[in-house]
């Protein structure tokens, strides 16, 4: 019998995406956990959403169904449900339920995915800005839709994820044109 053995750090490129966050409390009979973050940008720009009403997955949500602030997977699930009738190429959650590089499971990182020393209290992470982007493992400077809604209807929070500035959170109208990027758990 043989096994094959990845030694895996932040930043790897690992099943389509690069590694942001890791979990290796997992059982030793399988992988480790993790998210990574897609290769590349699924838009030049898109909207949050194609209208301006609230799903409810906002920055202070914290009862189930999602963690408004940390649960990218579930708020995208809630978003993409909520416009189940809308084209899923016509706003940034949407652009993430697309497959990609192979794999269907990708999401909209929440904000503290994003960046866990976020304006919005996160819980403490590995998140995107701090384990790619200031290391200038992915050198990027552009504004990325989350999938956290501001808890101002009609509002969503952005990241300027920035290997120059350190990065920093924003909100902005959900019919505002900024770049999706999606992330996705890493799978057994």
């Amino acid at each position: 019998m043989s096994a094959d053995i990845y030694v895996l750090t932040y930043g790897n490129i690992y099943q389509s995406g690069y590694i942001f966050s890791i979990d290796d409390l997992t059982a030793t009979t399988s992988s480790i956990g993790g998210k990574v973050f897609s290769l590349s940008n699924q838009s030049p720009a898109a909207h949050w959403s194609p209208d301006n009403f609230g799903i409810g997955v906002t920055e202070l949500s914290t009862a189930p169904p999602c963690n408004g602030a940390s649960d990218g997977q579930c708020n995208t699930s809630l978003i993409v449900g909520y416009y189940s009738s809308t084209p899923s190429n016509s706003y940034a959650a949407g652009l993430c339920k697309s497959t990609i590089n192979g794999y269907a499971d990708w999401y909209l990182p929440a904000i503290c995915e994003m960046n866990s020393s976020s304006t919005v209290t996160c819980s403490a992470q590995n998140d995107i800005q701090s384990k790619l982007i200031t290391t200038n493992i992915i050198p990027l400077n552009a504004n990325y839709w989350s999938s956290t809604e501001y808890a101002a209807s009609g509002i969503a929070w952005f990241s300027n994820l920035s290997t120059s500035g350190g990065g920093s959170d924003f909100f902005s109208n959900k019919n505002a044109q900024l770049v999706t990027r999606c992330a996705r758990k890493l799978t057994n």
